[in-house]
Formats: structure tokens, C-alpha cells, sequence
């Protein structure tokens, strides 16, 4: 009587749908022994699924078996291998911790099962959020400013639709907002960017140091362009050009200078976002409900869309589902 029985009645469930899905998975080989081996286990925020066939089985066939519990129960984490087992965890419950935490190179993007989420751009620089309307997206990106205003981090901010953000422009290194009539300005201010990025690559030569890591003066600088379709639409076909040319040279240098992108659309598209472009981004964020277009062009596969203050975030080889604060305003004022 002590557990919340809601909980309790979930973990049942998705054990039970588990058992179902081991006995038609499963057979008998000829000596009568059963060809699946299946154990489960509680975490604080999931039921963990251990799974092995005893025959020779593809990453395939476990892959059908995962997909085959989700979809009788809740959204499952990415197959992982250990010791001669794959295992995965279904999701039970998920609240996230409403606090932001911030250091030189990492901030807190959500709560996963292991607590509080960083993203850390030396190790995976440059950061993609895909949402669509109404799933979170502006939340998401007021949070991560929170705790990226209480570090030493200069924020360089584009504001795509000039509405979420330019109550707040003074709290921005720099700030400027998308119109028509000023989107050679907006072309300029990244260019900006990049020239700040290569006087900081000519410093760090003449310092003999090949990371700004190295050197504890130097801070990270973060250029978020909000609705990167939009800024893209409003552009020439000429215009494009320079502009995709700088976001390229970031993304490339941008990782050991300490200057990251951090781009927000409303959907996965590859016509914007080409895949040698893609593949620069090492912190993916995708939030709430969503197109399988949008999966795969984030993560190359079909994930389970989630509730709104939900996201798949994947950094390297690791995706995983993350709950997000609510945060109404950009309420963290910047340090001196």
C-alpha cells in the first residue's frame, strides 16, 4: 500500500504484455527447451527488458520483438547489447526536475532515466530541436536558455519570428530579430559569428593550443537560430547560398573553437537540412508528436511519437526519451 497504485498497475501491465509477447516469440528446440530467454526488472522510472534467443537470431528479429512489446504498451528506449543480451527499458513514468544546471560546456536539456540530461558541446557539438506546432518547442528552448543564462555562455540569438523572444533581447550577448526588410542584417550577423570564430582559431595558433578547453579565459559561445526554415524562405536563391556557406564553415571549426550552433524547425526536412549538414548536429532533440519524416531525418528511424513536455534527445550512439520542465518566461536573469 505504500507504492502509488497507478504505478503499480502500469509496471503490471507492461509485465504481463511482456510474458504474452515471450510466448509468441518463442519456441521449443529438439532436445524441448524453450529458444527465448526473457527477464524483467523495475527501474525508478521504467520496466527494463532483458531479452536473448537461445537460436541464432538477427538484430532484426529482436528489433520486431521490442517494437512488438511497445506497441501493446508504452515507449521503449533503443536496443543495447550486453553479454550475450539485448535489452531495452519501457517507459512507466517520467517527471521532469524543474531545475536548470549550467557549467563552461555543458547545460541540462530534460530529465531521463538517470536524472537530469546535459548536453555537452565538446563532446557533442552543435544542437538540432525539431518540433512542430504546439509540441513544446519554445518551452524546450526557454529552459535550455535558463540554464545557459546562470553560466559564462555568450548567447547570439536570431529570432526567426520576432514573438517569443523580444521581450527578453537584452538578456542576449546579441540579439536580432528576422524581417523581410532586414534579412541582409541577419546574413551579416552569422557571418559575424564566423568571423569571431576565426579570430578565435588565429588566437589559439599563436597560443600553440588546438582547443579553447585549454584555455580557462575563454568561454563558449552559442548561436541559436530559431525557425531555421523560416530565415531560409525569407532568403534569395544567392542570398541562401552565403549564408548555408557559414553555418557550414561553424559546424566544421565550430567544435574546438567553443562556438556551436543551436537550431530550431518545425519539421524534419531534408531540404533544408542536407545530410552532410545533418551529421554535424551531435545533439538531437525531437519533441512530442511527430512525423515519421522527421524520425528519420533526425535519427534514420521511425520512433513513437510522445505527449507534449516529452523528447527524444540522442547524443551519439544514446537516444532517449526525456521530460521537460514547463517554463512560461526566460526567468534565470544572466550573471555578471
Amino acid at each position: 500500500m505504500k507504492k502509488n497504485f497507478s504505478d503499480y498497475m502500469t509496471r503490471k501491465r507492461i509485465i504481463n504484455e511482456v510474458r504474452k509477447t515471450c510466448r509468441d516469440y518463442s519456441e521449443k528446440d529438439n532436445q524441448d527447451r524453450q529458444t527465448l530467454k526473457c527477464w524483467t526488472a523495475q527501474l525508478e522510472n521504467a520496466v527494463r527488458v532483458r531479452v536473448r534467443f537461445n537460436k541464432k537470431a538477427t538484430e532484426t528479429e529482436y528489433q520486431h520483438f521490442k517494437e512488438t512489446v511497445e506497441l501493446h504498451t508504452s515507449v521503449t528506449t533503443v536496443l543495447q547489447k550486453d553479454k550475450g543480451y539485448l535489452y531495452f527499458d519501457v517507459l512507466v513514468s517520467l517527471h521532469p526536475k524543474k531545475e536548470v544546471q549550467a557549467t563552461r560546456t555543458t547545460v541540462s536539456v530534460g530529465t531521463g532515466f538517470d536524472g537530469l540530461t546535459f548536453w555537452d558541446w565538446v563532446q557533442y557539438p552543435h544542437c538540432l530541436i525539431v518540433a512542430e506546432t504546439g509540441q513544446g518547442k519554445s518551452v524546450f528552448v526557454r529552459y535550455v536558455l535558463n540554464g545557459l543564462f546562470t553560466s559564462n555562455t555568450d548567447v547570439w540569438l536570431v529570432d526567426g519570428k520576432m514573438v517569443d523572444y523580444y521581450s527578453y533581447r537584452d538578456l542576449f550577448t546579441r540579439y536580432i530579430s528576422n524581417e523581410v526588410s532586414n534579412i541582409e542584417q541577419v546574413i551579416d550577423f552569422v557571418h559575424a559569428f564566423r568571423l569571431e570564430m576565426l579570430e578565435r582559431q588565429r588566437e589559439l595558433k599563436s597560443m600553440g593550443l588546438t582547443n579553447f578547453v585549454d584555455d580557462e579565459s575563454m568561454n563558449s559561445k552559442i548561436l541559436v537560430l530559431e525557425e531555421y526554415i523560416v530565415l531560409l524562405d525569407c532568403m534569395t536563391k544567392k542570398q541562401r547560398e552565403v549564408f548555408e556557406e557559414d553555418i557550414r564553415a561553424i559546424l566544421l571549426l565550430g567544435r574546438a573553437m567553443g562556438y556551436d550552433l543551436l537550431v530550431t524547425m518545425q519539421r524534419g526536412d531534408t531540404a533544408y537540412i542536407k545530410g552532410a549538414m545533418r551529421d554535424n548536429f551531435m545533439c538531437r532533440v525531437l519533441l512530442g508528436s511527430f512525423s515519421d519524416t522527421s524520425s528519420r531525418m533526425m535519427f534514420d528511424e521511425p520512433l513513437k511519437s510522445l505527449e507534449v513536455g516529452k523528447a527524444w534527445i540522442g547524443q551519439g550512439d544514446r537516444i532517449e526519451v526525456n521530460a521537460i520542465p514547463y517554463y512560461a518566461t526566460l526567468q534565470v536573469l544572466k550573471n555578471d
